[in-house]
């Protein structure tokens, strides 16, 4: 750099999976790992180095909903990959069109989430990018697939990255079948991570720190919902819906965190998770009961059975009627079944934009039996293995359902660890 020419270079070392998803060619390409690795920026790169060296390429940035891409992927390329000097601007969007960055040289890159898809998938592209894929159902991939069609690109090609689910996931088998290459990533691809942000990863338990740590597909044997269905029951929910009732549930923690979760009932019948929370302070408990009574106007609460004194209104720290939730030898089963019946019945939806609705829907894929074998007892029981958030859960739904089943026959349970299903008497 001189007087004379200034002149500004900014450096960029694809490595490791990224260099090899710059090199790749495929039509599908997940590139999968642990947290920190660097796949979404290297994404972001890839994206950029096409418009820049490709007049009139089209490409589609987008994720499940467009409120979580604009809070990620969106702000890793506007402020880590942009700069002052880049030949691009951001046009807003408008009733005809979706968002989108416009290159001077005539790329543009499209932004825009699958819950709105009408803009974004009316028209073509050279490459897409999904970010978080593992939240986007498998027909959404295919549908996008058939939007490859712009004819810059020599090699159009559809780019996802996550971090690993359970082993049974879509993505997993695609990879496994052929129809998807998958380039996994690793922490030293990554020269910017930093040693407290490993640390923070390795402190996380069970199937997390495989996850996110150990970069793993991890599965669950004896499922309790294997009826649950990601793609189906976590979703955007319609505005403008009435809301006719809910339910706080409470879930005290002593060694476990405390967790939180707030279902409501819209006037068509259908339960939707609206958030959940989890902490360790038990006035932040008590400070966010209020805050969901007051957001989603809900009167209702059912409480941890040990949370003694919360149901006598002028000692309740809410200051409002709460219910205790059964106790009784078999309840937890009882409340198994019920929330086991609405995910059969499609009639319950985790909101996917909800605060903490992510966490529990991982929880939920993990939430399983293990079995107990004792010189008085041979049984499944509950594995209490981050499982705070489904208690709470579980304790909303019962506060909302119990009345509405007291007429069930006798429930049939699945035993997960024979091939067979056993009767369970539910009581109400």
């Amino acid at each position: 750099m001189t007087t004379d020419t200034m002149e500004r270079v900014v450096g960029y070392e694809p490595r490791g999976a990224i260099l090899d998803l710059f090199n790749a060619r495929e039509p599908e390409i997940l590139v999968c790992g642990p947290s920190g690795t660097g796949k979404t920026y290297g994404i972001c790169q890839l994206i950029h180095l096409l418009c820049l060296n490709h007049p009139g390429v089209r490409i589609l940035m987008c994720r499940k909903t467009l409120t979580a891409l604009t809070s990620t992927m969106l702000v890793t390329f506007r402020e880590k990959v942009l700069t002052l000097e880049d030949p691009v601007r951001f046009h807003g969007g408008s009733q005809q069109e979706p968002a989108s960055f416009r290159y001077a040289n005539g790329s543009r890159i499209v932004v825009g989430g699958l819950d709105n898809p009408e803009k974004i998938l009316s028209s073509e592209y050279d490459l897409v990018a999904i970010n978080e894929a593992t939240e986007v159902s498998e027909e959404d991939i295919e549908i996008l697939t058939t939007r490859l069609r712009n004819g810059v690109l020599r090699f159009p090609r559809l780019v996802m990255d996550c971090n690993p689910s359970h082993e049974k996931h879509y993505l997993l088998q695609r990879c496994r079948r052929g129809q998807t290459r998958l380039i996994n990533s690793h922490h030293a691809d990554n020269p910017s991570i930093t040693d407290d942000y490993i640390e923070t990863l390795r402190r996380l338990s069970g199937s997390r720190y495989e996850r996110f740590y150990e970069g793993k597909w991890t599965g669950v044997a004896n499922a309790i919902y294997d009826n649950f269905d990601r793609f189906k029951h976590l979703g955007p929910v319609a505005t403008g819906l009435l809301w006719v009732d809910g339910a706080i549930g409470v879930d005290y923690g002593d060694v476990h965190p405390h967790a939180l979760c707030a279902v409501s009932r819209a006037s068509t019948g259908r339960l939707v998770v609206r958030e959940t929370w989890s902490g360790r302070s038990y006035d932040d408990l008590v400070d966010t009961v209020g805050r969901f009574r007051q957001q989603y106007q809900i009167t209702r609460v059912r409480v941890d059975p040990m949370l003694k004194g919360w149901e006598r209104t002028e000692n309740s720290p809410i200051r409002g009627r709460v219910n205790r939730a059964d106790s009784s030898p078999g309840s937890r089963k009882n409340r198994i079944e019920y929330v086991y019946r609405l995910f059969g019945d499609n009639a319950l939806t985790l909101d996917i934009n909800g605060a903490g609705n992510a966490e529990l829907a991982d929880e939920i894929e993990m939430y399983h039996y293990v079995h107990r074998q004792t010189e008085t007892q041979d049984d499944l029981v509950v594995a209490r293995i981050n499982e705070d958030r489904v208690a709470a859960f579980e304790y909303a739904i019962e506060e909302l359902e119990a009345v509405n089943r007291i007429d069930l026959p006798r429930a049939v349970v699945r035993q997960v660890n024979r091939s067979q299903w056993q009767p369970h008497e539910v009581s109400a």
